[in-house]
């Protein structure tokens, strides 16, 4: 295909199915033709027929190209893999969000391909991968620094400039979601534009950075390539809402009250701070989450870690309890359970303890992680004074957070539990869930599950195109493509909603 034929769209990843988002936009340029590869995200479902979390791992990228997990390097997508042995046909890949859905498969990148982001957008990608503690090929990210590119910032803050070193614009838009630095790309192709949202809501912390996105592009989109995750399990909840009834609970509960969040959810991790503030507890955290967020606030230089905490200027972060500067009986606590303690008398030493009670001997990493968080606490104190406490805890898997609650013991009479992120969606998901809860119920604990959607509801989304007013909308990351069309065909008009279908390219010919 000649570079004057038209610009094309290729699904491999997001069509009909939720996550595992790839899509490669093909751009006709005057002497030859531009491929752009928009995300490189993990396919859980497909992962999750041949593999299970921790106990079995895939071995290489041709292990996964075999299974049918990642796309064949073949055609438009020749060179894509470090193990190639051809050149790369993609000028570049761009990342909306650093949730593993949209950036998971980074890792498997040839190093020739450049790749770009925002700065805290892969500051939180490396975080999670280092608290992790993963070593798979899934995980290796060597080589990677020197092929990153970041967002290139405006004069005016929340804005970006259209990507360098490639010849199709494109230009970020920062948007509202569960996670910081998320963004949409419009992109200036021959003849036509379009818009990509990435994952997006309007009734977040920041639905000012959608307002103004609509306000920006109105009436200048041919194509709005759009998440719909929502379209048949919207919550309608928002985080002030979340705040609210998350309140209310705490504040009437006899005892401890424990919850959960993915460790990426800052806004969550904000709103649990203000909870705690407003019902007069204290907020605890747990090791997990604690060295996520240590990762987060510690970057190396020069080979030495040190505090990026004032740099970071990450939204939502809770500066008033975590850092160095905070004072310390304003700090959040950590919670050291037994356990840990134990490990520590019996001098073996692993990340816990040495993030619990660095020694001398201890990298400077800990010491420097240690003194973000305040006083280390026990399941004794919280056992004699859970009401006084609020215990947040990072997302992990479900035997992890079994032996974690096994572990409080006595503390946990009278207390409450709070699911704050999404539930499952598949039926291994909804195993663990069944699991949790059964345990949940030999403890003793009621369930409470608040949550507030990273993804744009149907009633909103209707909004959102009606301000845009593009020529066609093409739903991505949903399982009901049929449902996305059947509802905004009123809006849109007949004919006017495309549907991708897997690894088929589309003509973008308005």
């Amino acid at each position: 295909m000649g570079p004057e034929a038209a610009p094309y769209i290729i699904g491999y990843g997001g069509v009909s199915e939720i996550g595992g988002s790839m899509f490669l936009i093909a751009n006709s340029l005057p002497d030859r033709r531009e491929l752009l590869l928009i995300d490189f995200g993990k396919s859980f479902r497909k992962w999750q027929r041949f593999y299970r979390s921790p106990f079995l791992q895939p071995r290489s990228i041709n292990e996964l190209r075999l299974l049918g997990i990642v796309p064949p390097d073949k055609g438009d997508l020749t060179g894509l893999y470090k193990d190639s042995t051809q050149p790369p046909q993609l000028a570049a890949c761009i990342i909306s969000h650093a949730h593993f859905d949209h950036i998971g498969y980074v890792p498997l990148i040839n190093r020739a391909i450049p790749i770009h982001v925002s700065r805290i957008m892969w500051k939180q990608y490396v975080s999670r991968l280092k608290a992790s503690r993963k070593s798979s090929v899934e995980a290796d990210i060597s080589g990677l620094q020197d092929v990153i590119h970041y967002f290139p910032h405006s004069d005016t803050p929340y804005q970006y400039r259209t990507l360098p070193n490639i010849d199709t614009p494109v230009q970020p838009f920062p948007v509202d979601h569960s996670i910081p630095a998320a963004f949409a790309f419009f992109l200036e192709l021959n003849g036509t534009t379009l818009l990509y949202t990435g994952d997006f809501r309007r009734h977040g912390t920041v639905s000012s950075f959608v307002d103004q996105m609509c306000r920006t592009l109105a009436g200048k989109i041919d194509y709005l390539l759009c998440d719909n995750t929502s379209m048949t399990h919207a919550t309608g909840e928002t985080e002030s809402g979340v705040e609210q009834r998350a309140r209310r609970i705490v504040d009437r509960a006899p005892g401890l009250v424990i919850a959960q969040i993915s460790c990426n959810d800052l806004d969550r991790l904000q709103t649990f701070l203000r909870v705690a503030k407003t019902t007069n507890r204290c907020l605890v955290i747990d090791l997990h989450l604690a060295y996520y967020l240590a990762h987060l606030t510690i970057e190396e230089e020069n080979g030495q870690p040190k505090l990026a905490y004032d740099q970071l200027s990450l939204r939502n972060f809770p500066y008033d309890a975590i850092g160095p500067n905070v004072p310390s009986d304003e700090k959040a606590r950590l919670f050291v359970p037994y356990s840990v303690r134990q490990s520590k008398k019996g001098k073996t030493s692993t990340w816990k303890t040495r993030l619990a009670n660095p020694t001398e001997k201890t990298s400077e990493f800990f010491h420097l992680a240690r003194s973000l968080f305040g006083d280390s606490i026990d399941e004794n104190e919280l056992f004699r004074n859970g009401r006084n406490y609020l215990l947040l805890v990072g997302g992990r898997a479900t035997y992890e957070l079994a032996d974690f609650l096994r572990e409080l013991g006595k503390a946990l009479r009278g207390a409450v539990f709070i699911l704050s992120h999404s539930e499952p969606f598949d039926e291994e998901g909804e195993i663990d869930h069944r699991r949790l809860c059964n345990w949940l119920r030999v403890l003793g604990i009621p369930y409470v599950h608040i949550h507030s959607s990273g993804h744009i509801t149907p009633t909103d989304l209707i909004t959102f195109v009606e301000e845009l007013q593009p020529k066609y909308v093409i739903p991505i990351h949903t399982e009901a493509p049929n449902v996305c069309k059947h509802f905004l065909e009123p809006v849109v008009g007949e004919d006017r909603i495309l549907l991708l279908k897997p690894a088929t390219p589309l003509p973008l010919t308005a």
